[in-house]
């Protein structure tokens, strides 16, 4: 008969917290040299609310600080396109002032 590994609930908490902070199933149990399938029951335990109340606290900051760090990354791409469309946008003001000064050189005026 195979005996079968006992993992703590702290363990198997601190496992399903990587999942929850975004960390794929698959990487993890290939790491930990435990089965997916196992992995996605703890998960499943744990998110049907059998743990402790701190873990609720720290499971709930690591989905904030995630959707922050969406919401940062959204802002900075946001940012960047609005400054290079500034500087398109001097530029070609700054090209249509030239044509105008070298038309008015031309013509005489």
């Amino acid at each position: 008969m195979v005996k079968r590994k006992q993992y703590s609930e702290e363990y198997k908490e601190k496992i399903v917290m990587e999942i929850i902070a975004g960390a794929k199933i698959s990487r993890i149990a290939q790491r930990e040299s435990i089965a997916a399938y196992t992995i996605t029951k703890w998960r499943d335990k744990i998110s049907s609310g059998n743990f402790s109340d701190s873990h609720k606290t720290e499971i709930e900051l690591r989905r904030r600080i995630k959707e922050l760090e969406s919401a940062v990354g959204d802002l900075a791409l946001e940012n960047h396109i609005i400054k290079k469309s500034r500087q398109l946008m001097a530029e070609q003001i700054r090209k249509e002032r030239l044509s105008k000064l070298t038309s008015l050189k031309i013509s005489g005026q």
